[in-house]
């Protein structure tokens, strides 16, 4: 095995995740489904995939929040089968659209 040193050497890099408040509050389904169409991809990241290492947990924020905050199992449940780990951002961010779409027109 050669021992040769590579031209440029690699660099590692640590990172530091900052929150930011948005100003997209949400109270209700509809005003959750208006604020993640319109939101940058950052914060799905932060809420979909960084959120689940950081805290150790198996679903995301969006899923948490549905469970948690308006009481729907239901909901959570199909937030939390959506793979953050295939696709875009913004296929992430359609799929939980087209969920909460579906409970949205359901009225359930």
């Amino acid at each position: 095995v050669a021992t040769t040193p590579a031209v440029e050497p690699f660099v590692f890099l640590r990172t530091h995740v900052v929150p930011v408040p948005l100003g997209v509050p949400a109270s209700t389904l509809g005003e959750f489904r208006d604020g993640l169409a319109v939101v940058d991809a950052s914060a799905l990241f932060y809420h979909v995939v960084e959120v689940r290492y950081r805290l150790g947990r198996d679903r995301g924020d969006f899923a948490e929040w549905t469970e948690h905050g308006l009481g729907r199992a239901d909901l959570a449940e199909r937030l939390a089968r959506i793979d953050a780990h295939v696709g875009s951002l913004e296929r992430i961010r359609d799929r939980c659209l087209g969920v909460l779409e579906d409970a949205l027109v359901m009225g359930s």
